[in-house]
C-alpha cells in the first residue's frame, strides 16, 4: 500500500479521528511485523472451550494452524 499511495494512517487509523495522522513506511512495516508476531503467538495457544473450530470460516487454510503459522 505504501508503494502505491505513500504515507498513510496506521497507528492513528480506525480511532474515530476524522483526520488521522500519517505514518512513514518504517512505522507501518514494523507495526505489521508486530501483528504477525502476535498472530504466531496466538496460534500457539489452545483454543478456549466453546470457541468455534478454526475451520469455521477459514477459506484459505481450512483451520490448519501450521499453515497459518507458515504464512505468518
Amino acid at each position: 500500500m505504501l508503494d502505491l499511495y505513500g504515507e498513510m494512517p496506521y497507528t492513528d487509523a480506525a480511532t474515530g479521528n476524522p483526520a488521522p495522522l500519517h505514518d512513514d513506511g518504517k512505522t507501518i512495516f514494523n507495526g505489521c511485523m508486530d501483528k504477525l508476531d502476535e498472530a504466531i503467538s496466538l496460534f500457539g495457544k489452545t483454543q478456549e472451550t466453546g470457541a468455534p473450530d478454526l475451520v469455521v470460516g477459514d477459506m484459505w487454510n481450512k483451520g490448519d494452524v501450521s499453515k497459518w503459522i507458515k504464512m505468518c
